[in-house]
């Protein structure tokens, strides 16, 4: 026989064997503890309406004072443990899966399992696979949803570090304010003359031409002049007919910037002024010695007079009005120059190269000019 009753907590229906009466084991559902209700045993005839036979087959049972052999008994406890489990001897026992303190003198717990029957007028027995796939199914939807914890904790990690690293990188965006100055010369600029590639002979016709004679680029914008010192070539940078020098100043954050960024500015810088310096020795040394002009002289005022004029900051950014680009005309002790119509009052300064080519300024300023300084 088998004792068969139902979970006070859940409902499910357990079934277990007899020797399991007055055990504690756990629900195989909802693993509540519980403990197995003890089966009153059916009543027995009177010696005198049982057949002769059953009488002689069934003698008295007489209780043996002798102790109890461990061996033969499933509620035998573990040797050397305070704790107890049900032993195989049993028919039908499973020994159970977490080990219990016995609670004055009961017997241990029992795992409950055993084929699926439907006692008569009772409801079917859960099969004990089949708790322990519901087990299963609980358990990864525990753990699917105990990931979600983690996971919000890393994005917010994530972001906090993201927010911080932004915090610390140095602004190149928003407002600014600049000022015309009165000064319609700014200091000459000479030229790096390591960076011209071209013959010694070249370079010594071209300088002593531009010695004796003084060349100009002029415009409405800008107007340029080349001359020649002991040191090189010399580009001298003045404004034109309807133009003033603003003067930015290259605040802590575009400094930072510039620093961390100059090995890149001042090499595109430098690699487009070598290229351009090259022609324009060997255009000059073919005209002075036909002792006339560059035809194509004025090619020459961005890439090398303008180019000569700014470092690495002033080659990558320029002004921007509507949809018109003024480039970086001078860069000097911390200031950036531009030549712009007397009339602006806001300016951008963006990223870009009069030339077309790649800026790798990122950033983009709002800039409000203020009252004209000396």
């Amino acid at each position: 026989m088998a004792i068969e009753f139902n979970c006070p907590t859940c409902g499910a229906a357990i079934r277990v064997p007899d020797a399991a009466a007055g055990a504690k084991g756990s629900c195989p559902t909802c693993h509540t503890k519980l403990l197995v209700p003890q089966v009153a045993a059916p009543p027995q005839q009177p010696p005198s309406q049982q057949p002769p036979a059953v009488q002689q087959a069934n003698p008295p049972m007489v209780i043996s004072p002798q102790p109890i052999d461990p061996a033969s008994t499933p509620y035998a406890p573990a040797p050397q443990s305070p704790f107890t489990e049900l032993t195989s001897a049993a028919p039908g026992a499973v020994p159970i899966s977490e080990p219990m303190i016995p609670q004055f003198g009961t017997p241990p717990p029992v795992q409950f399992s055993g084929p699926p029957t439907v006692p008569a007028g009772g409801l079917p027995i859960v099969p004990g696979h089949a708790s322990v796939a519901a087990r299963v199914r609980r358990r990864s939807k525990g753990k699917k949803s105990g990931l979600w914890f983690p996971v919000l904790c890393g994005l917010g990690l994530v972001a906090g570090m993201a927010w911080l690293y932004l915090q610390q990188q140095p602004d190149v965006n928003g407002d600014r304010v600049a000022a015309f100055i009165k000064d319609e010369a700014l200091k000459p600029k000479t030229v790096d003359m390591s960076l011209v590639d071209v013959p010694d002979r070249v370079k010594k016709n071209v300088l002593n031409h531009f010695s004796e004679n003084r060349e100009r680029l002029k415009s409405q914008l800008v107007e340029t002049q080349f001359t020649a010192n002991d040191a090189g070539l010399e580009v001298q940078i003045l404004t034109g007919s309807k133009t003033r020098f603003v003067r930015f100043t290259i605040d802590k954050d575009l400094r930072t910037w510039y620093d961390e960024n100059l090995d890149q500015l001042e090499s595109s810088h430098r690699g487009e002024l070598k290229k351009a310096l090259k022609d324009f020795f060997t255009d000059w040394d073919v005209a002075a010695r036909n002792q006339q002009g560059v035809e194509d002289f004025a090619v020459y005022r961005d890439s090398v007079g303008l180019a000569s004029s700014v470092e690495g900051l002033g080659f990558n950014v320029c002004a921007r009005i509507d949809q018109t680009l003024y480039p970086c005309v001078y860069e000097d002790e911390g200031f950036l120059y531009f030549l712009l119509p007397s009339s602006t009052r806001t300016f951008k300064i963006v990223g870009a190269r009069v030339d077309g080519k790649k800026s790798y300024f990122p950033g983009e300023y709002d800039v409000t000019i203020k009252t004209a300084k000396m």
